[in-house]
């Protein structure tokens, strides 16, 4: 999932609603991009304390925007990816064998 927040129409509730967001984080992987006012450093940086992923100032040029977002469901179609893999891992054929976790040589006890 992609979240678009703007901070510079919304005030106060922009940033009320990622501090929710961060209190109770969605099921699912979520990307948050927050829209600022393009010189507004202290908005920025309470933003990625809160969590977001990016931020981008108004105004801003249509085709940086695309292609910022382009490279964050990018990210977010290599976590999934990575997620499934994972999952697919842990059901693999050596787990029920054994009926239980592998272990790896390089950690375990001798």
């Amino acid at each position: 999932m992609w979240l678009l927040v703007d901070l510079v129409s919304s005030n106060e509730e922009g940033f009320e609603f990622l501090r929710q967001l961060q209190e109770s984080p969605p099921a699912t992987f979520t990307l948050v991009t927050a829209l600022t006012d393009k010189d507004n450093t202290v908005d920025k940086l309470r933003a990625f304390d809160l969590g977001v992923c990016d931020c981008i100032g108004k105004p801003f040029d249509a085709l940086v925007f695309r292609a910022r977002l382009r490279a964050l469901l990018e990210t977010k179609r290599r976590h999934d990816d990575l997620g499934r893999h994972n999952d697919s891992f842990d059901r693999g054929p050596s787990r029920r064998r054994s009926g239980g976790a592998r272990q790896n040589p390089i950690f375990s006890r001798p």
